[in-house]
C-alpha cells in the first residue's frame, strides 16, 4: 500500500468544484472551558538568607524531590529568594495528564473558529457541532469526575508523614510563617473549604450566531446599522477563514500520512478520520466543506493520485464563497 496516494498535482484526478447555496446558517456552540493547572499546587514564598543557609535549604529540598525554582532579587545589596517548591509530585503528573486529556477532547470534537491574543500568546476559541454536543458533555463530566478524585488523593497527602516533613524543614531553616501557612492550608484542605483543592472545572457553551441582519437590526440609526453590520461581516469572514482553514489542514495532514501508508488499516484508519472530519462540517451545517473531504475519500478509496494544490484551492474557493453568504 506505500505510495498509494501521492502528493503531486494529478491531471486526471481534478476534484469536483462545489456548488454554494444561498445562504450559510452555522449551526454549534461556541465553547469556553477552564480547568486548574498545576501551578495551584506550588507553594511560592520570598526570603532573605547567606548563601551558606540557601545552598543548605537548596540541598534539602532536592533531596526531598520538592525542588521547582529559585529566582534571585537584589535589593540594597540585599538578596531576596523567590522561591517555588512542588509538595504534590504525583497529583501535579495526574493533573498534566487531566489537561492534556481534556485538550484532545477539544480538538477531537470540536473545531477552531477562533484565535484570541491574550497576555502575549494566543488562545482558540473552539465551535462544537451539534452531533458531537453529548459526547463531548460525557467527555467533560469524566474530567470533572478525576478532578474530584485528585482532590480526594490530595485530602491524603496533606496527611502524609511527607507533608509533615516539609513543616519541619521549613521551620527548622526559621521559616516559621510559611510553615504556619502549610498547616492552615492543610486545616482548609481537610475541611473542604480551600487549601489545596483544585476548584472544579467550567464549561460554557454559547448558541453561535451568525445572522448578521438578525444582529444588527437591533440598531435603529441607519448609518450605525451600516457600520455594525461591516465590522460583523469581518469579524465573521475571519471566523469562517480560521474553521475552514482549520478543516483544511486537518485533510491534508491526513493526506500526507496517507502518504507513507504501509498497510490496508492504516488507510482505513485515515478514512475514518476523515469521514468523522466530514461529519463534523455537516453538522455544523458547512455542507461545501463536507462534500469536499468526501471527494478526497472517494480518491483514497480509488488509490488516485491526489493534488494538494487543488484541495488549497477548493478549500480557499468555498472559504470566499462563504464570505459573501453572511
Amino acid at each position: 500500500m506505500a505510495g498509494a496516494v501521492a502528493m503531486v498535482r494529478a491531471r486526471g484526478t481534478t476534484l469536483a468544484k462545489t456548488a454554494i447555496s444561498e445562504k450559510l446558517v452555522l449551526r454549534g456552540f461556541l465553547v469556553s472551558t477552564w480547568v486548574p493547572t498545576e501551578e495551584r499546587l506550588k507553594f511560592r514564598f520570598k526570603a532573605s538568607w547567606n548563601e551558606l543557609d540557601i545552598v543548605a535549604f537548596r540541598d534539602e529540598i532536592k533531596r526531598r524531590s520538592l525542588f521547582h525554582m529559585f529566582t534571585i532579587k537584589v535589593n540594597n545589596r540585599k538578596r531576596i529568594y523567590n522561591i517555588i517548591i512542588s509538595p504534590f509530585k504525583e497529583v501535579e503528573s495526574r493533573l498534566y495528564g487531566i489537561r492534556d486529556e481534556h485538550f484532545f477532547n477539544l480538538k477531537h470534537y470540536c473545531l477552531v473558529i477562533q484565535h484570541i491574543a491574550s497576555g502575549g500568546y494566543y488562545r482558540n476559541i473552539y465551535l462544537l457541532p451539534v452531533d458531537n454536543l453529548n459526547k463531548f458533555l460525557e467527555k467533560f463530566d469524566e474530567i470533572k469526575r478525576d478532578i474530584g478524585e485528585l482532590n480526594e488523593l490530595i485530602k491524603k497527602s496533606v496527611q502524609s508523614e511527607r507533608y509533615n516533613e516539609i513543616i519541619r524543614l521549613f521551620k527548622k531553616f526559621n521559616l516559621t510563617e510559611e510553615a504556619e501557612r502549610l498547616e492552615r492550608m492543610r486545616e482548609e484542605t481537610l475541611e473542604g473549604s480551600g487549601g489545596w483543592l483544585l476548584p472544579e472545572p467550567q464549561l460554557r457553551l454559547d448558541k453561535l450566531s451568525l445572522r448578521i441582519d438578525d444582529v444588527a437590526d437591533m440598531v435603529e440609526d441607519p448609518k450605525t446599522r451600516e457600520k455594525v453590520k461591516r465590522i460583523l461581516e469581518e469579524q465573521y469572514a475571519n471566523q469562517l477563514r480560521l474553521l475552514v482553514e482549520d478543516i483544511k489542514d486537518k485533510v491534508k495532514e491526513a493526506i500526507k500520512k496517507a502518504v507513507k501508508i504501509k498497510s490496508r488499516e492504516e488507510l482505513n484508519s485515515i478514512r475514518k478520520e476523515l469521514r468523522e472530519l466530514s461529519r463534523k462540517a455537516n453538522s455544523l451545517g458547512l455542507t461545501e466543506v463536507s462534500s469536499a473531504i468526501s471527494r478526497v475519500i472517494v480518491e483514497l478509496n480509488k488509490a488516485e493520485k491526489i493534488s494538494v494544490e487543488e484541495i488549497e484551492e477548493e478549500f480557499d474557493n468555498i472559504a470566499d464563497k462563504y464570505r459573501g453568504m453572511l
